[in-house]
């Protein structure tokens, strides 16, 4: 059976966080068949892949998780991240596509009220959720916490916003599309070299193909802190400038690394 929506987890050593996160998301009582996780681990040097492993023998009769292993890359690389993004966006069969960072702590319900946005009526909807940020010296109270409630508490005594109503911005801590869109413009521009500017880059396009956002303050998460991505800062803008009127991005075989789906 289809599923109405895919949540895709692109993920390079976050150990610390993956159970967690993953269990926020399974842990809301949505049903197997309406929705899938695709986890995409990107050669973690940690032990990231093991708890994609044992997450997903763990909840085999509540969630169905879908885990890929990139084979075979040099980090500084075009497309090293972007590449396994639009990876994980064609092997993800949901109508919807959930992105979610592999640090990012899901509020009850988020799942649900993501499925009932885009399903009621308009398919041109790009819906983002309100992320508060974890600063550096708030994690490791956050790690000792129990549940999403009490980390909740924890960062909105002084809110630190990374996007929702206050900050509608594209990046994909938690938001959601339909598939089409990201099929029309192949995804994300596989040219960049690090994070950062691929958010920025689709989100332009996407807008001029006239999706429209919707934020929506009662889809919450929380990003918690993590070390910076490494960016190629100045090669990315230079692409971003050199296609700033180019929708339709890369080639026919867009998407296409060496990785292994485990079974």
């Amino acid at each position: 059976m289809t599923p109405e929506i895919s949540i895709m987890i692109n993920n390079y050593n976050r150990a610390r966080y993956l159970e967690r996160t993953i269990k926020s998301i399974v842990e809301q009582n949505v049903g197997k068949e309406v929705y899938e996780l695709v986890l995409v681990d990107n050669i973690s040097t940690d032990h990231s892949l093991s708890i994609m492993k044992f997450m997903k023998e763990f909840y085999w009769d509540k969630a169905n998780i879908r885990v890929f292993e990139r084979i075979g890359h040099k980090k500084e690389e075009p497309g090293n991240i972007t590449k396994v993004r639009n990876f994980g966006i064609k092997q993800c069969r949901g109508e919807v596509i959930m992105f979610c960072d592999p640090e990012v702590l899901h509020g009850p319900g988020t799942v649900k009220k993501m499925i009932e946005q885009h399903f009621q009526g308009n398919d041109d909807l790009y819906v983002i959720g309100k992320v508060y940020d974890a600063e550096q010296k708030l994690q490791d109270l956050i790690d000792k916490t129990k549940t999403f409630e009490e980390a909740l508490n924890i960062v909105s005594k002084n809110p630190v916003i990374r996007c929702g109503e206050e900050r509608p911005v594209s990046f994909p801590f938690l938001s959601s599309i339909r598939k089409k869109w990201l099929v029309k413009t192949r995804g994300y521009e596989e040219e960049f070299v690090g994070g950062g500017h691929d958010d920025t880059d689709l989100w332009n396009r996407l807008h001029i193909m006239n999706v429209n956002v919707l934020v929506d303050d009662s889809i919450i998460g929380i990003h918690q802190w993590h070390n910076p991505h490494w960016v190629n800062t100045d090669y990315n803008e230079k692409i971003m400038h050199s296609k700033r009127d180019i929708l339709i991005r890369n080639n026919d075989g867009w998407g296409e690394i060496e990785a292994e789906e485990i079974k």
